[in-house]
């Protein structure tokens, strides 16, 4: 490992701590596929880390992710270059997806100890040192979960290596088993932190798998994107090429008939266009090295693909709403962010207005009416229960009935079906989907307003402001919040800022 990697290993598993410059559009347009790669592997060298994680060899015989990675650019390349594609947003949509395909493995990638021969004394082994203590604090973090889950992570190993150089006797009976298995999958440095003078006494041979990889990498990608500041449409698209980069694999397979594949198609292209998912799934198949008795599944998947790709637009169904279109003249507004983006103020900025109906009409392209503007807020609910100005020392009783206050006055204002703004971060969409179906059930239409402005001013101004929640809450909340898709109801709008200046609210 050269000293970059080793920085880079450090802060592995936190994003939060890599340097991002912006990306440069003149290479977009470039034929030669080294020159882009490269390129990209210089903007982001913490993908080198990638070569340390191994894959399950009977459907990956390429070994690591890196390799894997190349390969699936390099066929995305190709593809762009065939079809002839010379539109930017289109390349970078392709050639972004590719890269960052696979990096949620990173975190999520482990050893699966279940029905190993082998597995047995090396329990015994992990069982042994962590009940007589000969290990240290860090070592038994890694087997807590192997002993209750008979799973380990890589990353947990790979960083315990590299914090921790010395190891103890009893810990290299643990650690280098691991890092065994991991270097008959990849070659590189990493074997020389295999020490010489030990012999080891384990075969391992357990399955290696990355669960939810697509999830994870599809937030890292958001947040990694968000920092670079690209373009909001083209960020959340391949926001969603990553995340469903897998569907299309098992779209025939889990289909028990037409209808039920139509219906699985169609809620596919509700979230990512199928002219861009579908090659990308094939880019993914086809880029990889995969051992002989295996391939006729590999092939399987592929022709299952191309088949779904020849027939989209015979499986795809021309609908005009999936709404219902009783009371159309009866809203209420869905405010949507992270903290500090400028809910509150966007408030106030109504209020401030002469004529706040006939305002926010134009502002949301609906026909909106109200006399009275009201609000309801849960942190304005927590307040009412707390005896601190900000509602900090709630226990979960009182919490609970300040939010339960809330989905009262919220029923109370829907039976009247008067108009009022839900003001929250409803960034997850459980929270939203609780929202939508209680409108629906008084016959109301939801409007959702999401805001956003750079991450890196939320930040300073929530340095500068009497803070509720910490930069760091806001930076997790920013890695996993789930930005609201435009079929989640009739009426989603975005308001994306890009500089200081407020910008215009844009409806899809």
């Amino acid at each position: 490992m050269n000293d970059l990697e080793k920085n880079n290993l450090k802060f592995s598993t936190s994003i939060f701590n890599w340097r991002y410059d912006k990306i440069l559009d003149d290479i977009w347009m470039e034929k030669e596929f080294e020159k882009i790669h490269e390129y990209f592997m210089n903007k982001f060298p913490f993908m080198n880390l990638l070569q340390y994680i191994p894959q399950y060899r009977d459907f990956h015989a390429e070994k690591d992710v890196l390799t894997h990675t190349k390969m699936v650019c390099k066929k995305a390349h190709e593809w762009l270059e065939k079809e002839n594609i010379n539109d930017l947003e289109e390349r970078k949509l392709i050639y972004i997806s590719a890269f960052f395909h696979d990096w949620g493995k990173l975190k999520t990638t482990e050893i699966d100890l279940w029905g190993q021969d082998s597995s047995i004394s090396y329990m015994e082994s992990f069982n042994f040192c962590f009940n007589e203590n000969k290990i240290s604090d860090e070592c038994k973090k890694i087997l807590r979960e192997a002993i209750n889950l008979k799973k380990i992570k890589v990353i947990e190993v790979l960083i315990f290596i590299e914090d921790k150089r010395d190891l103890k006797e009893d810990e290299k009976k643990i650690i280098y088993p691991i890092l065994e298995l991991i270097s008959k999958n990849i070659e590189g440095d990493l074997k020389d932190l295999i020490k010489e003078d030990f012999n080891g006494i384990f075969d391992l041979q357990g399955k290696i798998t990355s669960p939810n990889h697509s999830l994870v990498g599809a937030q890292d990608a958001r947040y990694i994107l968000m920092n670079l500041k690209e373009d909001f449409d083209l960020r959340e698209k391949i926001v969603q090429m990553i995340k469903n980069h897998q569907k299309p694999f098992f779209l025939l397979s889990q289909s028990e008939n037409e209808i039920i594949l139509k219906e699985q198609v169609n809620q596919l292209n509700q979230k990512i266009d199928l002219r861009y998912i579908l090659p990308m799934a094939l880019n993914d198949l086809r880029g990889r090295l995969i051992e002989d008795k295996n391939k006729k599944k590999l092939d399987l998947l592929i022709s299952d693909v191309e088949l779904i790709m020849m027939e989209k637009d015979l499986l795809l169904e021309k609908r005009e709403s999936i709404f219902e279109k009783k009371n159309e003249n009866k809203y209420i507004l869905v405010l949507c962010g992270l903290p500090c983006v400028g809910k509150d103020t966007f408030i106030v900025n109504l209020k401030n207005q002469k004529n706040p109906s006939e305002y926010l009409s134009h502002e949301l392209g609906v026909e909106i009416n109200f006399k009275d503007l009201k609000v309801l807020s849960f942190d304005d609910s927590r307040k009412e229960f707390s005896k601190n100005a900000n509602g900090f020392d709630l226990n979960n009783k009182l919490r609970g009935q300040s939010t339960q206050k809330v989905y009262q006055e919220a029923k109370e204002l829907l039976a009247r079906q008067d108009f009022f703004i839900w003001n929250a971060t409803n960034i997850d969409k459980i929270s939203r989907k609780k929202i939508i179906d209680l409108c629906k059930s008084y016959d109301v239409s939801p409007i959702i307003l999401y805001m956003e402005r750079p991450l890196i001013d939320i930040l300073k101004d929530n340095h500068l402001r009497d803070k509720t929640i910490s930069n760091e809450k806001i930076k997790e909340m920013a890695l996993t919040m789930d930005i609201p898709l435009r079929h989640e109801c009739k009426h989603v709008i975005y308001k994306i800022q890009k500089k200081k200046i407020m910008g215009k609210m844009k409806k899809p």
